[in-house]
């Protein structure tokens, strides 16, 4: 992979490095506008997340990863005897036409992908602004500071389908703050997530469906008419969602049959996990928290850097789960109010984690796609902690 090295000098890759940069700029501006965040701090944010686009693709490139391979696929052509499709065809699909059309070698295409990172990143950083409204002055402090952890950035800025797939969840995440009125942004990140991950594209409808039918705003009358269209539209995704997981009939046994399979993927690898010794709460603990701080001491840097993400998800869990169980007068006044929007967050965090969790035997694979619904879980447990005293503003308005 040595010429990945050597294609990255000369005048045309230095220009295209230059215009891709600050054409970045002009997207980020625009989503900022949209997501109603300070420019220069959307700019701070883009100069952090393209740091870590360089830095995945030195790392991907001297020590292995599905980015290269992206790359190679489309560099030598390997897609064109494929038929066009959604998951890692079609994104090496739009790798090839990034480096065919447009002639942009390795680190041009990673910083095309790090623009649809950065953008899931503006997108996750406008709800918590929103939701920072109502915090005390040191929770205001620590949800400006949650968008910089550096485990969000380095998976949402590699070339593949982690980075549109982050993409699609900041958009859905910022529409779910207000449905009625990013309706177009729901649906947007509903088809770019169909691209790269059809099934979490369906979980995403199927939460919003939800949350919709079990609305405090919501007529009986819209609700049978919501509920058909819900049928009708599942029917319609359904064999996209069949094909891509390779599902030849939806019944139980194939399901476990499925499960059991998956469980194999990568257990014997250095990160690998037995998925089929753990109980299901083993399942979702070791999915959502490992690797702990003391499991990290053996891992380097990155498992430090993970451990400590983790160790922040623990400390949300617990406080936001214990305020929420045990403090009513905040579950009356934030979750009640923001039925539609806490109702949705919550959906899409259980099914989604649930299912990655009980599918999953490998801690390096965990840390990149549980980012797939971790900002709807922190968002969830955020709005029951470090309210202020005697405020009982909205926090977010979801329908």
């Amino acid at each position: 992979m040595a010429f990945l090295v050597e294609d990255a000098g000369g005048a045309y890759n230095y220009i295209s490095y230059f215009f891709l940069f600050l054409f970045g700029f002009g997207v980020v501006g625009y989503f900022a506008n949209i997501f109603k965040l300070n420019l220069i701090r959307s700019f701070v944010i883009y100069i952090w997340h393209t740091f870590f686009a360089i830095f995945y693709g030195w790392y991907t490139i001297n020590f292995g990863g599905d980015a290269v391979q992206y790359y190679l696929d489309a560099y030598y052509g390997e897609y064109n005897d494929v038929p066009l499709g959604i998951g890692t065809v079609g994104v090496t699909y739009l790798v090839g036409f990034l480096h065919v059309y447009l002639n942009l070698n390795f680190f041009a295409v990673c910083l095309v992908f790090n623009l649809f990172g950065t953008i899931g990143l503006l997108g996750f950083d406008g709800c918590l602004k929103k939701l920072a409204q109502n915090k005390t002055p040191f929770f205001k402090l620590l949800l400006s500071l949650i968008i910089f952890l550096p485990s969000i950035s380095f998976w949402s800025a590699g070339i593949g389908k982690d980075s549109i797939s982050f993409m699609a969840i900041g958009l859905c995440l910022y529409a779910s703050m207000n449905v009625s009125k990013h309706f177009s942004m729901l649906v947007w990140s509903i088809l770019i997530m169909l691209f790269v991950r059809p099934h979490i594209a369906a979980i995403i409808f199927f939460s919003f469906a939800v949350a919709y039918l079990f609305s405090n705003k919501v007529s009986s009358k819209a609700r049978a008419i919501g509920l058909s269209a819900m049928a009708l539209t599942s029917l319609i995704l359904a064999p996209f969602v069949y094909n891509y997981i390779g599902f030849e009939a939806f019944d139980l046994e194939t399901m476990q049959e499925y499960v059991e399979v998956r469980q194999g993927y990568n257990a014997n690898d250095a990160t690998g996990v037995n998925l089929s010794d753990m109980n299901f709460a083993q399942q979702l603990t070791s999915y959502l928290f490992r690797p702990s701080l003391f499991e990290a001491l053996s891992m380097g840097i990155f498992g430090l850097v993970a451990a400590f993400d983790n160790t922040l998800l623990i400390f949300f869990f617990i406080v936001g789960g214990f305020n929420l169980l045990f403090r009513p007068r905040l579950r009356k006044l934030n979750y009640s109010k923001n039925l539609f929007s806490s109702s949705f967050l919550i959906t899409h965090s259980l099914v989604t984690w649930t299912i990655l969790a009980i599918t999953t035997a490998n801690v390096g694979i965990a840390l990149r796609q549980k980012w797939m619904f971790v900002p709807m879980l922190m968002i969830f447990f955020l709005i029951f902690i470090g309210e202020k005293k005697k405020k009982s503003n909205q926090v977010l308005n979801g329908s």
